[in-house]
């Protein structure tokens, strides 16, 4: 009786949970901005070597290039917080101002990163960028409004972009200085 007591008190609570997820809204969108000291082809070059994020980027774990039928970059990246890769195909590259990747063949998200570079000044730029994401499951609704935040991935990013520029320019003044 204890058994079947607890049963169904779980089935409830998962049946609570999953109509929590599923009045949750499935899209968002989140922008922020930051000021790079480094001009935009600069801040390019970074964002657009998508191999070597690796190096830069908190929470990747791997990043390889993939085969595109339609002969556009594909990148899958693994990260350190997610189970499932995500795959990242450039849908608009508008060199040194616009990058804008999609991702592609995932079962819990669907959604595009984009990032704008604009000078602000002789040598700085504004780096903005966009996420809209669509998260198809309700328990990862349930899980980015309690435990996460939706613009913790942008901000993170951003940061990470910010203390690569500047390690990149202290390298290129330390070879200009030899």
């Amino acid at each position: 009786m204890g058994f079947l007591l607890l049963l169904i008190v779980a089935a409830i609570l998962f049946a609570a949970v999953y109509g929590l997820g599923m009045l949750l809204p499935a899209r968002y969108e989140v922008e922020r901005s930051v000021e790079l000291e480094a001009p935009p082809n600069f801040i390019w070059r970074i964002v657009t070597d998508h191999a070597k994020e690796t190096e830069w980027r908190n929470g990747v774990h791997s990043v390889e290039k993939q085969h595109s039928q339609d002969r556009k970059p594909l990148w899958k990246e693994t990260r350190y917080d997610m189970r499932t890769p995500l795959f990242l195909k450039t849908v608009v590259s508008e060199p040194p101002h616009k990058l804008v990747r999609e991702i592609v063949d995932n079962t819990l998200m669907s959604g595009s990163y984009q990032i704008e570079i604009a000078a602000a000044g002789e040598e700085k730029s504004k780096v903005t960028m966009r996420q809209e994401a669509e998260l198809h499951k309700p328990f990862q609704r349930i899980k980015m409004y309690l435990f996460g935040s939706k613009a913790a991935e942008v901000e993170r990013y951003l940061s990470d972009l910010k203390q690569r520029v500047l390690v990149m320019k202290a390298m290129e003044e330390d070879e200009e200085g030899d």
